[in-house]
């Protein structure tokens, strides 16, 4: 069973209370909100923030029983971000970073196929991977780390969420989107 460093445990409680913090707005915000058209979209945004909240649980469960993973503290987290920004996206304002990259980009539709054994054809070996739980929202993201067999093990336990993969020193990244696509920069994808 992998051992969970406190400052660990204490980034996800920061991240929980920033997102409960989010609700709690959100929450008095439809309060004082008086029309139903209003109080419709406020309600879709308590339900994006409740499923935030909702994955965030659900990895927090998984990732006890793979030994490798481990989550990258706030800072850390932070330069993954940073890295893959710089590198890979021309408008680091995106919510979508796959939406807006630098040059050439590799795509493919998985629709009837499982997009997590294109991934481990892609990537060759067991290296270390991170993972950034983007889900259609904007920073801060979680970001864990651990070997490949390990995170797409992760991921298969757990329902759809958006997310991206790169490797140290940030060679690549894979973007798995809403419409079922992986994105790759400086990963063949296609030929799968």
């Amino acid at each position: 069973m992998a051992l969970i460093d406190l400052t660990v445990v204490w980034d996800l409680i920061m991240i929980s209370n920033i997102l409960f913090g989010r609700l709690v707005d959100e929450v008095e915000e439809i309060s004082q909100t008086r029309s139903l058209v209003g109080l419709q979209g406020q309600t879709e945004k308590i339900n994006t923030l409740g499923e935030r909240m909702t994955i965030l649980t659900e990895v927090l469960e998984e990732v006890a029983a793979f030994e490798s993973i481990v989550q990258l503290t706030c800072e850390e987290a932070q330069i993954v971000k940073e890295q893959i920004a710089g590198r890979y996206v021309q408008d680091h304002n995106k919510l979508w970073f796959w939406e807006s990259l630098k040059g050439q980009a590799s795509r493919i539709t998985y629709d009837g196929e499982d997009g997590l054994a294109l991934i481990s054809k892609a990537i060759l070996g067991n290296p270390t991977l991170y993972i950034a739980l983007t889900d259609d929202e904007f920073p801060p993201w979680p970001v864990l780390k651990g070997n490949k067999n390990d995170i797409l093990g992760l991921i298969s336990e757990l329902r759809f969420f958006e997310y991206f993969l790169t490797i140290p020193p940030f060679e690549w990244v894979i973007f798995d989107n809403h419409h079922n696509q992986l994105i790759g920069v400086n990963i063949e994808l296609e030929n799968l």
